[in-house]
This record gives structure tokens, C-alpha cells and sequence, in this order.
């Protein structure tokens, strides 16, 4: 699948009983143009909120809180070992169980936190260009019930 676009984009389930709570979701991520794309998930449309695990085009990585356009950064980290720079897929995973969330890119834990804002929802995938268009691919995304 693929995102392109100005501003953002974002593509999620609309089956609104898929419902995740404890969870293992991961995507391979091509980020072509744009700023940054990533992985969403106990994301509530209906309430506005989500969690947001996501990559720039430096190789930055962060977790963020959505609630109705409002973020709140969890996490951030610089370009890991294991990310893969320009035009290049990476694998972005996340394992979340009860309060605790782990991150990965490309098989390697990054690092593990604990929030309580979400404690289920939907899942979706999302790519961003803050000063211009996007374009990105998504492939082999899957999603494990824990």
C-alpha cells in the first residue's frame, strides 16, 4: 500500500469492531518524500486518541500521544544502529501489553515504555510531510493478538 499526498495521510481498518488491546503490529516502511511515517495503534476515532510510533527522514524515531491533534512525545531517540537511511525499508514493530510498550526497528529492541493514556483500539499506518507532499510505502503489515 502506499500514501502519498500534502499535509498527512493516514490508512486504518474500517471494521469498527477490530478492536486491539494487547498486541504485536508491525510494517515495513518506505518513506520516498515527505517527513515522517509510522504505525498507529489503540488509536479511538471516536475519542480522537492514539499512540503514534513513528520515523523521520534523519532516522530520528518517536512515540507520541494523540488526542484530538494534541501530542504529547513519550519517547524520542536518534537514528539507531539498526535504522537504514534514504530510500530504504525499515521494519517498524511495536509489542504492547497491558501499560508497557516496546519498540523495534528492523528486529533490534530500541527501547520500552510505560503509559497509561490508551488501553485499546484500532490500528492504521500513517505518513506525514510538514512542509510538502509524502510519499510512502507500506508492506508486509501485520498485527498478532497477545
Amino acid at each position: 500500500m502506499s500514501l502519498s499526498g500534502y499535509g498527512d495521510g493516514y490508512c486504518g481498518p474500517e471494521a469498527k469492531g477490530l478492536v486491539f488491546s494487547n498486541l504485536a503490529f508491525e510494517a515495513n516502511i518506505t518513506l520516498l518524500q515527505g517527513d515522517y511515517a509510522g504505525i498507529w495503534f489503540r488509536s479511538d476515532r471516536s475519542q480522537g486518541t492514539r499512540y503514534l510510533f513513528f520515523m523521520d527522514s534523519k532516522g530520528d524515531y518517536g512515540v507520541d500521544t494523540d488526542e484530538n491533534d494534541v501530542t504529547n512525545p513519550l519517547r524520542e531517540g536518534s537514528r539507531p544502529a539498526a535504522f537504514r537511511l534514504g530510500h530504504q525499508t525499515n521494519l517498524l514493530a511495536i509489542v504492547a501489553i497491558g501499560t508497557t510498550i516496546a519498540l523495534y526497528v528492523n528486529h533490534q529492541f530500541l527501547a520500552s515504555i510505560t503509559d497509561t493514556s490508551y488501553q485499546q483500539g484500532q490500528i492504521g499506518v500513517s505518513a506525514q510531510g510538514v512542509n510538502g507532499g509524502f510519499d510512502s510505502i507500506f508492506s508486509d503489515v501485520r498485527v498478532w493478538k497477545l
